[in-house]
């Protein structure tokens, strides 16, 4: 399995968990509310900003090469090692030496 490039992630990044929850609501006025199996999911929001514009370049062709759909291994802020997808991220040019990639890291 591939493991993610070794480029620090920006201190701005930051951890989302949600949990799927489904809620029946009674004539009475009563409500259930239930969780689903496998509902909890972690999504990183990651920053990588003013980097080299050749270490974007590695993380961009590293995301693409996966197609958001085959997992990898990511080190997050504070975290232990886990698997990740990403199909999603964007890039924004900073200078000719610099840019900026934000990307959503859910966990597989």
């Amino acid at each position: 399995m591939a493991r993610f490039p070794s480029i620090e992630a920006s201190q701005t990044s930051f951890l989302q968990v949600k949990h799927r929850v489904s809620e029946a609501q009674f004539g009475n006025g009563f409500r259930q509310r239930f969780g689903h199996i496998g509902a909890h999911r972690r999504i990183w929001h990651v920053k990588f900003l003013d980097k080299p514009v050749a270490d974007i370049a590695r993380i961009d062709q590293f995301l693409d090469r996966l197609s958001g759909s085959a997992p990898f291994f990511w080190h997050p802020p504070n975290a232990t090692i886990a698997q990740f997808v990403c199909g999603e991220w964007k890039i924004t040019p900073v200078n000719q030496a610099l840019a900026s990639l934000e990307a959503l890291f859910i966990e597989a």
